[in-house]
């Protein structure tokens, strides 16, 4: 059995689990919208420059209308609204709460797939919905004493926001490259809906007029390199490895593998800085994640 689309999504989770700790950690200072614009961009030079050398043309021929409609606005709703706001939430409560609380995504999908196409929940469908909230809650409760990961971070609905808004904008953009990827190469997928990312981003700097804040990372070393990486790996690398994912595995299958990352992001987070593990991190990832595969 072909499993292209399950590994390419457990490695772009494998490097989203670093990708959210490096942002916590080196971008503190840098706006999200100034992040998620430079690093689209680095994605978007690299995956065109692989195209003009495969296709001879910047951009593949025969691409159909319907194929840039649904891309395009699957780069906005993930990247735009789904990244910018999930930045925000890594730099309002962590990169451990937040892509804990992330991992609620695939249940998105799941709803969004059964209101808007009739996809009927089974009994195991909900007892999953159940297993994954309730290990969410129990991570979100979770106020350790001592300089944990939480500490230095206030938990109200406020700050929650942010990750809420990134779990809708993903989940729907997951939803809409699926029709589109059925006939177009993922390759074609990963740059039109970065095109589409830096639309919605470009828009919103024209609108606010805050050209002037991407000077932000002049002279500061250690948050450009942070940028090159997040642009290469977590973003050009992981979302072209998502696209795959998402064409040769089931939409369900997909989010739930790449949903792996909180189990990840804990040891990461160990290995880099020692932060400890606490026992009901640990339930709480094990609750989420069993639920995840009972909606496989």
């Amino acid at each position: 059995m072909n499993h292209t689309g399950e590994i390419a999504a457990l490695s772009a989770a494998f490097i989203w689990a670093f990708n959210g700790l490096i942002v916590e950690r080196k971008t503190k200072n840098i706006p999200p919208l100034v992040l998620n614009f430079i690093r689209l961009s680095i994605a978007l030079i690299l995956v065109t420059i692989i195209t003009l050398f495969d296709n001879g043309s910047i951009i593949e021929p025969n691409i159909t209308a319907r194929q840039w409609f649904w891309m395009l606005l699957s780069g906005v709703l993930g990247f735009t609204m789904g990244d910018t706001f999930l930045f925000k939430s890594f730099q309002t409560i962590g990169a451990r709460l937040s892509t804990l609380i992330y991992n609620f995504y695939p249940v998105v999908v799941a709803l969004i797939s059964f209101f808007l196409f009739g996809e009927t929940l089974t009994s195991f469908n909900i007892l999953a919905i159940v297993l994954v909230i309730s290990g969410i809650l129990l991570v979100v409760n979770k106020k350790p004493k001592d300089s944990g990961d939480y500490s230095a971070y206030k938990i109200t609905l406020k700050t929650l926001l942010p990750v809420s808004i990134a779990i809708l904008g993903q989940s729907l953009g997951l939803v809409t490259s699926k029709y589109a990827l059925e006939t177009l190469t993922t390759m074609a997928g990963t740059q039109i809906r970065l095109i589409g990312g830096l639309f919605g981003i470009t828009a919103i700097f024209a609108i606010q007029n805050k050209w002037n804040k991407l000077n932000v990372i002049r002279g500061d070393r250690a948050s450009c390199i942070a940028i090159a990486y997040v642009g290469v790996f977590a973003t050009f690398l992981a979302g072209l490895l998502s696209m795959i994912a998402i064409k040769f595995a089931p939409a369900a299958v997909a989010s739930a593998l790449m949903s792996t990352t909180p189990v990840l992001v804990l040891p990461a987070s160990w290995i880099t800085t020692r932060q400890k593990i606490y026992p009901v991190e640990i339930i709480g990832a094990i609750l989420a994640l069993s639920g995840i595969t009972l909606l496989i």
